[in-house]
């Protein structure tokens, strides 16, 4: 998802009033194309993954103040992500954590891509530290189980998804994850009991369904 201004600060308020130069002395109105980039890299104007990445890399490009620039890096890297292009993501992340070390999102988005690129230490820690400045950060959390899992500890993972779970009953993707770590373990009842409630959150969810037919089968899905 792109950055949304609303959970951090005032720049959703910014990007739709115009631009605000990093100098007061050089305040200027901004121009049509640049209220237009900062719409779409801001989220205030719905577009693709491309358009996003151009209309950021034309904030980043701009005099605008530093809280504004990391979020343009950061937004430019989650749309890169999704575009499957995490080689260009992750110095988008460092570039925005430069700016801003506490920017708790762009800690739990380049901890994710770590993780997807098989480092976990490294991964860890910037989920940990993102899950500092964000206890109830759903997102750091269910990507530090699975790294947690990757490394072994099937005791952190279970706590970081129960801890997912006690913010957002309803989250289907912790639901099915702990049910199949559950279910590895031998707790078929309370696995049972986690497919169901993520197909009562999201009836189509496969994988939650072949989990449940495999528990039904009295055997783990693969």
């Amino acid at each position: 998802m792109p950055f949304d201004g609303r959970r951090f600060g005032m720049i959703l308020l910014v990007a739709a009033a115009g631009l605000a130069p990093a100098a007061p002395a050089q305040a200027a109105k901004a121009s049509a194309a640049q209220q237009a980039a900062a719409d779409t890299c801001f989220g205030k104007a719905k577009s693709d993954w491309q358009k996003l990445v151009s209309a950021c890399t034309a904030m980043i490009a701009a005099n605008i103040r530093p809280d504004l620039k990391a979020a343009a890096y950061f937004n430019r890297g989650a749309a890169q992500v999704k575009l499957g292009q995490g080689e260009k993501a992750m110095p988008d992340f460092d570039a925005a954590l430069a700016i801003m070390p506490d920017f708790a999102r762009a800690l739990e988005a380049r901890g994710a891509l770590l993780f997807t690129q098989g480092k976990l230490d490294a991964a860890l820690k910037d989920l940990a530290r993102a899950l500092t400045l964000d206890p109830k950060a759903g997102g750091a959390l269910n990507s530090r189980a699975l790294v947690r899992l990757q490394k072994g500890d099937s005791a952190g993972a279970l706590a970081d998804f129960d801890r997912v779970i006690s913010l957002d009953g309803r989250d289907v993707g912790a639901l099915v994850n702990r049910g199949v770590l559950l279910a590895a373990t031998g707790e078929t009842a309370r696995a049972r009991a986690d497919f169901e409630a993520a197909l009562a959150a999201d009836p189509g969810n496969g994988p939650a369904r072949a989990q449940l037919d495999a528990l039904s089968a009295g055997k783990e899905a693969k």
